[in-house]
């Protein structure tokens, strides 16, 4: 056996006679004996060490600080990461609600006709061409500028124009749509151009509010506009003849313009004369005509109630009960979260114009409370109220930069025109009239200068007219007075006189307006030596007439403003 060996078995050993030994329990009075025994025997010596007491002070300051310090510094930074979380917290909320509220807009904007045109109804055998090709029709069918929609023998078609025009074609009829335009900016302004090739073509135009706006019909060298009214165009190899059954037809050739009122017609011959007649009894009485004319009244009164369901559809309401002229939240929060002056007045009208919505239709529910009419009839006002502080706007913001303001003025004018047209069909006799006369006076707004004004105010009284409002003649007499006969307001009197010589009343053929005989409406409105006779307007012929829907260029044919 080696050293080694023999010392780690002799460990062994040691190890296993080590763990038979027993604990020593001594009693605690014997502990601390030998306890203190063992201190008293030990002797340390260190040497001593003495500080100075501001030494001492100076010390402790400093230890006093550093730990002062380590604490602010564990305070501030986990306060700091604190704070920061919710500092980030704070600001991801307001993002999620400034991105919510950026998907949230007012909406005010009514559906005023069809996004598009369509083949309404047909009858019989009916075709459509399309880049020369025929295609089967069907009911609905969207129709496209340079389609042509032809009816044979024994067939009738019905075409509805986004604008909310609509056409009748006849049998052994060709009509092509030429325009359909509508800017993209605008809810009011539209233009629609058709060419009749032959046959008879029945229009029914509704009210189309702004001057630049029209409907338009070539046959052959006679080109036919205008914003409001019933007229039936017939077309053959030998002549043109137009009977105008509702308001002003404007015509134009190569060699004339003028217009033709409600119980005329204007006959254009195969040797390109003009001839202005009557409309005869034998045409009044036509079967096409008084079939047209009914339909007429039941297509009015169709687009009236579509114009209600898209008023509350507008809404977000289905029934009366659910109707609000209060703020909701997201309104006030889009308000509130708004900085910038100009979009906060725009979104502020559109606000003002939602609740003028609202008061047209509370102005016709027929439970109606007084309470709910004085609520709706200040709705009307605050409308009326926004649209002038806008212009006041407008005309602020033109001075630095004229481009913006245009812009602007574009979107307050579309504003009150698409309103007018919504109204279009309002009569005195309803108590939504109260809102059609504030969009009138607000109309004026936009008048840059007096002549405007005049032209503005001179074609609704004419419109107020040819709906059988005898108080029209009043207020044409008024401004008349006012504006010292005007030539606008001379061309709008010598057209009454014009029309009044016919003996025939306005809407004559229409059962829903009141039967104004001519003199009855001079003698009760006007005194006589007011108006200047028919005789001295007409025979003279000294006003001519300002072209409202275009330009001449080379004597060729009108360009409508919208597509110069």
């Amino acid at each position: 056996m080696t050293e080694k060996e023999k010392l780690s078995s002799e460990i062994c050993e040691l190890q296993k006679a080590l763990y038979k030994i027993e604990e020593i329990k001594l009693p605690e009075e014997r502990r601390d004996f030998l306890k203190n025994r063992i201190l008293n025997q030990v002797s340390l010596k260190t040497p001593e060490f003495f500080v100075d007491p501001v030494v001492k002070m100076r010390i402790k300051e400093r230890v006093f600080a550093y730990i002062e310090n380590q604490s602010q510094k564990r305070f501030f930074w986990s306060n700091f990461f604190a704070w920061q979380k919710r500092f980030v917290a704070a600001f991801m909320l307001f993002l999620l609600m400034f991105t919510l509220v950026s998907y949230f807009n007012v909406s005010t904007k009514i559906v005023l006709a069809k996004a598009f045109t369509t083949l309404d109804e047909f009858v019989g055998d009916v075709e459509v061409l399309r880049d020369g090709k025929s295609i089967k029709p069907y009911m609905g069918m969207q129709i496209f500028e340079k389609d042509r929609v032809v009816t044979k023998s024994g067939g009738f078609a019905t075409i509805k124009f986004f604008d909310d025009t609509v056409s009748r074609l006849r049998d052994l009829t060709e009509l092509s749509v030429e325009k359909l335009f509508r800017p993209e900016d605008s809810a009011a302004k539209t233009y629609v151009e058709v060419e009749v090739f032959e046959g008879e073509v029945w229009s029914r135009v509704v009210n189309l509010p702004l001057q630049q706006s029209s409907f338009v019909v070539d046959a052959q060298d006679l080109r036919l506009s205008t914003q409001k009214g019933a007229f039936n165009v017939k077309v053959s190899a030998n002549e043109v003849t137009v009977d105008v059954y509702k308001h002003t037809l404007h015509y134009s050739t190569p060699r004339a313009e003028d217009k033709v009122l409600s119980g005329e017609k204007v006959i254009l011959n195969a040797d390109k004369t003009l001839q202005i007649e009557e409309v005869g009894e034998e045409d009044k009485m036509a079967s096409w005509v008084v079939d047209n004319l009914s339909s007429d009244q039941e297509y009015l009164l169709e687009v009236e109630e579509r114009l209600l369901a898209a008023k509350m559809e507008s809404l977000g309401m289905s029934g009366y009960d659910e109707l609000s002229f209060s703020k909701t939240l997201g309104e006030k929060t889009l308000l509130f979260l708004t900085i910038d002056d100009v979009k906060q007045s725009k979104i502020e009208l559109d606000l003002a114009e939602k609740n003028f919505v609202a008061a047209q239709i509370e102005l016709g529910n027929p439970d109606l409370t007084t309470e709910r009419e004085a609520q709706a009839l200040s709705a009307l006002a605050d409308f009326a109220d926004k649209v002038r502080v806008f212009y006041d706007l407008v005309a602020e913001v033109k001075v630095t930069d004229a481009d913006y303001g245009s812009e602007l003025e574009r979107y307050v004018e579309d504003k009150v025109l698409s309103q007018k047209k919504v109204l279009s069909l309002v009569t005195k006799e309803q108590r939504t009239f109260k809102a059609k006369e504030v969009v009138e006076e607000l109309e004026l707004l936009s008048a840059r200068n007096d002549k405007e004004l005049v032209e503005i105010k001179a074609k609704q009284a004419l419109d107020r007219y040819f709906e059988g409002d005898s108080e029209a003649l009043k207020e044409i007499t008024n401004v008349v007075n006012e504006y010292q006969y005007d030539d606008k307001f001379v061309d709008v009197i010598a057209d009454i006189a014009r029309f009044e010589a016919t003996n025939i009343t306005p809407d004559f053929l229409e059962v829903s307006q009141v039967n104004l005989q001519s003199e009855a409406v001079v003698s009760d409105s006007v005194e006589a030596t007011d108006l200047p006779s028919a005789s001295s307007l007409v025979d003279e012929n000294v006003f001519p007439l300002v072209e409202e829907y275009g330009v001449e260029i080379e004597g060729d044919k009108l360009l409508d403003p919208l597509l110069h």
